[in-house]
């Protein structure tokens, strides 16, 4: 019976320390060899209260033009407790122009970190 409950609770433990480890990070893509970076970029946004804050992300930028095919879009969630930015990609992809879509929850300060890798 002991064993059982102490089983149990390791089990509870390791869920809920894995529900706090989670994070948004989201890959598109493969990376291949020769692959090369095209763009960099933080997304940022400061704490504003009782707020959501959303973000269009588009590459290329307006007036801006991309010859380069993308292999592979990358964007990192800096914070890994369920509690950073929501990023989804709303348009384009791979070997396309893309525009994607960056969510910060409120009552936190994130940074969301969106890297681009290219291929000619």
């Amino acid at each position: 019976m002991a064993l059982k409950l102490m089983l149990g609770l390791a089990a509870l433990i390791a869920l809920v320390a894995s529900a706090n480890s989670q994070s948004h990070n989201m890959a598109w893509g493969q990376r291949i060899s020769g692959d090369r970076l095209l763009h960099n970029s933080i997304e940022y946004e400061e704490f504003k209260p009782l707020q959501i804050v959303k973000r269009d992300v588009y590459f290329p930028k307006s007036g801006e033009i991309n010859y380069a095919t993308i292999t592979f879009i990358n964007a990192t969630d800096q914070y890994v407790n369920d509690n950073g930015g929501y990023i989804s990609l709303l348009a384009g992809g791979k070997d396309l122009c893309i525009t994607m879509f960056v969510k910060f929850s409120y009552n936190y300060t994130f940074s969301n970190f969106i890297l681009i890798t290219i291929i000619r």
